[in-house]
């Protein structure tokens, strides 16, 4: 029997599905001779499931009493803030020296940027990175809106090429330009930010002792921060995509046990947020074993800003100076 479809029909209460998923991290434990962490949330429960500065107490717990040995983080989540994520990557490696991070199914955004600080990666054809261009959030009339980064700084530029080529093009422009001016330099910033982060983290852990491992930092980076490759925040990359890249990734489907465990860990776990209200898991075989609950799920999904690019073409007939 398929594997989601077996638990949906045999667990019945939450303690059988608890234990369950932690006889399954105990499994994964004994199979790679290494200690585990589930780090996991509901894409469907965003915003209340990216990561954020809250993790930082789970991560305490889930690592507590397990500092020195090898560790590998199951993560499953949708991304979040980047200095929340620098953080987490703060607390791990004060404590661990060898780090892998296994992907059953997707790590977008800033969790990918989580996962590029591992000294590996655990993936197989189910498995989906994400792009690390930074999205920023700004008030508009409709209320909270997510705005990559890169789309502003690019329509800025073209705004300032076009005005500097003909100054009777500012009318044009005008309005996007008073807009969207203030958040040019905060997207500057967040766009250093994660690139800046993601490369350190490659050089001293992935790519450690490759000779030419700042130049192949830089070549990743390029292309997980390329929002003209991937079209897309939510554009899925692969384990092909990310090997090819030069990332040190592990084809699970190498060690179909592990694969097999792995897998089933996943499912229970996005079946355990189908039937409740929680929105983000912490859980090992050491005692620590909760999750974040909304009382009530009031779900708002992003709009996306129209327009966000400034317009490509002068008027036909400019104003008269």
């Amino acid at each position: 029997m398929p594997t989601f479809q077996n638990y949906l029909d045999s667990i019945k209460d939450p303690k059988q599905h608890q234990q369950i998923r932690l006889q399954l991290i105990g499994d994964i434990e004994a199979h790679t001779k290494r200690k585990l962490i589930v780090y996991a949330a509901d894409f469907r429960k965003a915003p209340y499931s990216i990561i954020d500065l809250t993790d930082k107490a789970g991560f305490s717990d889930l690592i507590e009493g397990i500092q020195g040995n090898p560790l590998d983080v199951l993560v499953q989540s949708p991304g979040g803030f980047a200095e929340a994520t620098e953080d987490l990557v703060k607390l791990l490696r004060a404590n661990f020296s060898h780090i892998r991070f296994i992907v059953p199914h997707s790590a977008m955004s800033a969790a990918t940027m989580f996962c590029l600080s591992g000294n590996e990666i655990l993936m197989d054809e189910r498995s989906s990175l994400g792009p690390i261009d930074p999205q920023i959030q700004i008030t508009s009339g409709q209320g909270p809106i997510s705005v990559p980064a890169q789309i502003i700084i690019d329509g800025f530029k073209q705004a300032q090429d076009s005005i500097s080529k003909d100054p009777r093009n500012l009318p044009v422009y005008l309005p996007w330009l008073s807009q969207y001016t203030l958040f040019v330099q905060i997207c500057r910033d967040a766009d250093d930010l994660s690139k800046t982060l993601v490369k350190d983290w490659l050089v001293k852990f992935m790519l450690s002792g490759i000779a030419n491992s700042d130049t192949l930092a830089d070549q990743i980076v390029s292309y997980f921060s390329d929002r003209a490759t991937h079209k897309s925040h939510l554009r899925k990359i692969g384990i092909e995509e990310s090997t090819s890249k030069g990332l040190r990734i592990f084809d699970m489907r190498k060690d179909p046990t592990l694969r097999d465990l792995v897998w089933r860990l996943y499912c229970c776990i996005e079946l355990f947020f189908d039937r409740s209200l929680s929105y983000k898991l912490f859980e090992n075989k050491y005692g620590v074993s909760f999750a974040r609950t909304i009382s009530q799920i009031q779900i708002q999904l992003p709009q996306q800003l129209r327009p966000v690019t400034p317009p490509t073409q002068p008027p036909s007939s400019p104003p008269t100076p």
